[in-house]
């Protein structure tokens, strides 16, 4: 039984390992990073384009974006600089919008900023 039940072990755990291959997250590319992050959205968020916070939306998405996803500020950057970059902006927006219920956006932009800089070489 012993014999039977070993090559079916390394089958499955070969199977695994070549699963597991495709799990590690691709770099994402700056276009892609903001579409993702243009299309994201989150109720409860004021601003003068939205004074109520109603509409399932931040109002302020898309300077948000902007700030965090700018082509010109980030594509001539390295992995350390634009991890930085994203950082600094991150505190700068979370302090503006703390109070307003945007700072989940300013955080899903965050996230989305740092996942593309990862996938920057060094």
């Amino acid at each position: 039984m012993k014999s039977v039940l070993k090559p079916f072990v390394l089958c499955a755990v070969a199977v695994a390992l070549l699963a597991c291959a495709g799990c590690a997250p691709r770099a994402m590319s700056l276009p892609e990073a903001r579409g993702l992050c243009f299309t994201y959205s989150t109720g409860g968020g004021r601003s003068p384009q939205n004074p109520d916070g109603g509409g399932g939306s931040c109002g302020e998405m898309t300077a948000i974006c902007e700030a965090f996803l700018d082509v010109g500020r980030l594509t001539p950057l390295d992995r350390e600089a634009c991890l930085a970059d994203c950082a600094a902006t991150r505190r700068e927006l979370y302090m503006r919008h703390m109070a307003d219920g945007c700072w989940v956006n300013a955080k899903r932009a965050s996230d989305l900023c740092q996942r593309y800089c990862r996938g920057l070489e060094d």
